[in-house]
């Protein structure tokens, strides 16, 4: 998903993303196929999302969009549930790296 503004008659045409978080996501098992990724606020009514591009048990993913800066979660999801959490500040001083091996917050267990 990518967000864009479009300005007609101002001073720029077209205003691109104004914050990329990109990452990758390593240890994925096939089996959670598709994977997810959600940026949402903490402090802030915001939220966007990107489907991991998966090859083999890696995936990449970019959220680029007129994204806020502050405090956020980033989830990361599969076909089981929520495989890690995370608090994220944007903008972010490098790309995110997911080991889904060793989850920042361990996903809830579920009876």
């Amino acid at each position: 998903m990518v967000g864009v503004d479009i300005h007609l008659g101002g001073e720029h045409d077209y205003l691109g993303p104004s914050q990329v978080l990109a990452g990758t996501v390593n240890h994925l098992n096939p089996d959670e196929e598709p994977v997810h990724v959600r940026l949402v606020g903490i402090y802030l009514d915001y939220e966007i999302d990107d489907r991991v591009k998966v090859s083999g048990t890696t995936g990449t993913f970019s959220l680029a969009g007129n994204n806020p800066g502050g405090k956020f979660l980033l989830v990361t999801t599969g076909r089981k549930g929520v495989l890690d959490i995370r608090e994220i500040d944007i903008p972010a001083k490098s790309p995110v790296i997911i080991d889904v091996s060793e989850p920042s917050v361990p996903p809830p267990v579920i009876p």
